[in-house]
C-alpha cells in the first residue's frame, strides 16, 4: 500500500489543479466528461510523481521504483474517481468486516475468522474525515451529509457494503464496514454452510408462507442480512415487497436480483438539508409503506 501521507499531499495537489481545469473548461462551454477527467488527471499524476523524484533526487534520497510510482498513482486516482484508499481494502474478497478508530488504528476481520491490523487508511484524522465526506457526497441514492451538524453517515457501498462513520461523538473519526459476502441466498444455502439444520429451515419457511411477523437480532457479523435475504427468498415472486431502510442495504431492487423480486418498491430514510429541511424518517416511510 502506498505511504498516505504522500499519496495525501500530492492528491491535494492534482485535485486542485484538477478543480481548476474543469472550471475552465465549463466556463468555455466544453464540459469534461468522466473519460476527458480521467485522463487529465493522470497527467496531472505523471507530472506529480516527476516533481517528487526530482525533488528527492536533489535531497540525495533515492526516488520511488516503479512500482511504488504505480501503487502511488493508483491511490491517487482512486480517492478521485473511486473510493480511495479503502478501495484495495474492498478488492478482497477474503476481508468481512473494516474498522478504523481514527485515520491509524484499524482492524481487519477476515473469513477464516482472524482479525488482523490495518495499515493508517489516512495521513491524519482531518484527511480520514475528508475522505468519508467525499465518499458521502458521491456515493449512493443520494448524497449525504457529514459534519459536526450530521456526525454520523449510514452508506451503502457500490459493492452492497454497509458503511457507518461517526464524528465529533467519539474520541476520534470511526468507521465501520461490514461486507455481505452471501447476497443471492436461500435459506438450503444456510443449511449446506451448517447455519441451521433442514427442520429449522422447514419450519422458518413455514413462518414466511404462513405471514407471520418475525424479529431477527443478534450481534455484528451474525449474519442478520444474510437470514433476512435467505427469508425473504421464500416470499413468492409474484407478491409485491417494500423494504424500508436507513441506507439500501438488501438491494432487491438492483438488476441482479430481479427474477427474484421484480415487485419491488425500495425506501430510504432521507437527513435533512443544511437548513434542516427534508427529513424523511424511516416511521414515517413505514407508514407510506402501509399506505
Amino acid at each position: 500500500m502506498a505511504d498516505p501521507t504522500l499519496v495525501g499531499e500530492l492528491h491535494g495537489r492534482v485535485a486542485e489543479a484538477l478543480s481548476s481545469w474543469r472550471e475552465r473548461e465549463e466556463a468555455g462551454g466544453r464540459p469534461p466528461t468522466r473519460d476527458d477527467q480521467r485522463r487529465y488527471a493522470s497527467a496531472l499524476i505523471a507530472e506529480e510523481l516527476d516533481r517528487h523524484a526530482r525533488a528527492q533526487i536533489d535531497q540525495g534520497v533515492d526516488p520511488l521504483d516503479t512500482i511504488e510510482e504505480e501503487e502511488v498513482a493508483r491511490a491517487i486516482h482512486a480517492m478521485l474517481f473511486e473510493l480511495g484508499s479503502l478501495e484495495p481494502l474492498l478488492a478482497d474478497p477474503d476481508i468481512e468486516s473494516i474498522d478504523y478508530n481514527g485515520c491509524d488504528v484499524g482492524f481487519l476481520q477476515y473469513a477464516d475468522g482472524s482479525i488482523k491490523p490495518a495499515r493508517p487508511i489516512a495521513a491524519s484524522d482531518e484527511k480520514f474525515v475528508a475522505m468519508i465526506q467525499m465518499l458521502g457526497a458521491r456515493v449512493g441514492h443520494v448524497p449525504r451529509r457529514f459534519d459536526r451538524g450530521q456526525p454520523r453517515l449510514n452508506l451503502r457501498l457500490p459493492d452492497g457494503s454497509r458503511l457507518f462513520a461517526l464524528m465529533d461523538v467519539s474520541h476520534r473519526p470511526v468507521l465501520s464496514i461490514r461486507r455481505h459476502r452471501l447476497v443471492r441466498v436461500f435459506l438450503r444455502n444456510l443449511v449446506e454452510l451448517g447455519a441451521i439444520d433442514a427442520g429449522l429451515e422447514a419450519f422458518l419457511a413455514a413462518l414466511v408462507r404462513a405471514r407471520k411477523n418475525l424479529i431477527i437480532a443478534g450481534g455484528t457479523g451474525a449474519g442478520k442480512t444474510t437470514m433476512l435475504r435467505a427469508l425473504l427468498n421464500e416470499v413468492p415472486p409474484e407478491e409485491r415487497l417494500v423494504t424500508i431502510e436507513n441506507a439500501f442495504e438488501l438491494g432487491l431492487h438492483e438488476p441482479g436480483l430481479a427474477d427474484l423480486h421484480p415487485n419491488v418498491a425500495a425506501l430510504e430514510a432521507r437527513e435533512a438539508n443544511v437548513e434542516g429541511e427534508g427529513e424523511i424518517t424511516m416511521a414515517e416511510l413505514v407508514r407510506a409503506g402501509c399506505g
